[in-house]
């Protein structure tokens, strides 16, 4: 085809996916760690195929948080542990208690 080919100059976000809870999050990329083929993309962060990057944890955290109802310890800053579960209307912790007790 004839249309024209755009290529992405500078990437700061992406969407990045946590593949064994199986949800993705759009995130911002911090910095790029590994790359296989040379060591010099890693020097001069250049994103491609298969770099390793390190992202922004935030979405995944705020996720998981909300999704079981833990929080996720911060090194050096609080404590980590069960979070109290709240709803509009009143009746999501008997919920979850119902279904903490049939699961386990």
């Amino acid at each position: 085809g004839g249309n024209p080919k755009f290529r992405a100059l500078r990437l700061t976000e992406g969407n990045f996916s946590w593949g064994s809870e199986v949800i993705a999050r759009k995130t911002r990329i911090i910095d790029v760690v590994y790359n296989a083929s040379n060591n010099e993309l890693v020097r001069t962060k250049t994103l491609v195929k298969s770099a390793i990057v390190e992202v922004d944890a935030t979405p995944f955290r705020d996720w998981f948080e909300k999704h079981y109802h833990y929080r996720i310890p911060v090194k050096g800053k609080e404590e980590g542990g069960p979070i109290a579960v709240t709803g509009k209307d009143g009746k999501t912790p008997s919920k979850v208690a119902a279904r903490q007790a049939v699961a386990g």
